[in-house]
C-alpha cells in the first residue's frame, strides 16, 4: 500500500454538512483509515469504511485513536456489496472523498510470490477467486455504484494504480479512464497511486 492517500487533504475544500467520507478497503496497520477518520472529525463528517476481513474491525478500534472512533463506521462486507447498498444507506448525503484499496492486486504473475500465495488462500475461504481482471472489474463495479452519490467537487484517490506503457493498470486501471471520460481530472500521480477530481477551480 503506498502513502499518496495523505495527500488527499490538498484536493478538498471545506466539507458541505451532507457530504462525507468513503473508503472501500480499510486499514490494515498503514493508516489510511486514521487519516480519514481525522479527516472526518476535522470537517464534522463521518467515514464509512469497508472490509472484507472481519478482523478489521478490532484492529480499527486498537489503530485508530479513541477521540476518533465516534467519527467512523465500520461494515465487514464485501467492496461491491457494501457500494451498492451506500444509495439506501444514505440519506441526504454525498460522497466528498472516496478512497479505493480493497481486492488485493498480483503485481507480477510470472513469479510465484509467498505473500500473494497466501492472499489467494484466504480468498479462496471467502468463496472468491484472486485474479486481475476481477480485481480491477470490482473497482470499476464500485466506481459506478457509487457514481449517483459523488458530490459536485468530489475526489477520488485510488491505490496500486499505475502507468505501464502508457496506460493505467493496477486495481483502478479501469476506473481512471472512466473517470477521465466523465470529466474528472488527474491531480497527482505517486507512489503507485493516482488521486482524481472534478470541478476543482
Amino acid at each position: 500500500m503506498g502513502k499518496l492517500y495523505q495527500d488527499v487533504h490538498n484536493y478538498v475544500s471545506t466539507f458541505g454538512p451532507e457530504e462525507i467520507i468513503v473508503e472501500i478497503g480499510s486499514d490494515r496497520w498503514e493508516g489510511s483509515s486514521a487519516y480519514f477518520a481525522q479527516m472526518a472529525k476535522d470537517n464534522s463528517t463521518k467515514l464509512y469504511t469497508c472490509d472484507l476481513d472481519a478482523e478489521c474491525e478490532s484492529r480499527l478500534r486498537r489503530h485508530i485513536p479513541v477521540e476518533l472512533h465516534p467519527y467512523y463506521e465500520f461494515y465487514n462486507e464485501n467492496g461491491t456489496y457494501f457500494a451498492a447498498q451506500m444509495m439506501s444507506r444514505l440519506s441526504k448525503q454525498y460522497i466528498k472523498v472516496l478512497y479505493l484499496d480493497n481486492y488485493d492486486w498480483d503485481w507480477n504473475i510470472e513469479i510465484e510470490n509467498s505473500m500473494i500465495a497466501k492472499q489467494r488462500t484466504w480468498y479462496t475461504l471467502q468463496g472468491i477467486e484472486m485474479n486481475n481482471l476481477d480485481c480491477q472489474t470490482q473497482h470499476l463495479n464500485q466506481m459506478l455504484h457509487l457514481m449517483p452519490l459523488m458530490s459536485r467537487d468530489a475526489v477520488v484517490c485510488l491505490d496500486d494504480t499505475y502507468r505501464h506503457n502508457g496506460v493505467f493498470i493496477g486495481k483502478g486501471g479501469a476506473v481512471v479512464p472512466y473517470l477521465l471520460a466523465i470529466g474528472y481530472t488527474i491531480l497527482e500521480e505517486r507512489d503507485f497511486g493516482v488521486i482524481l477530481g472534478r470541478n476543482q477551480n
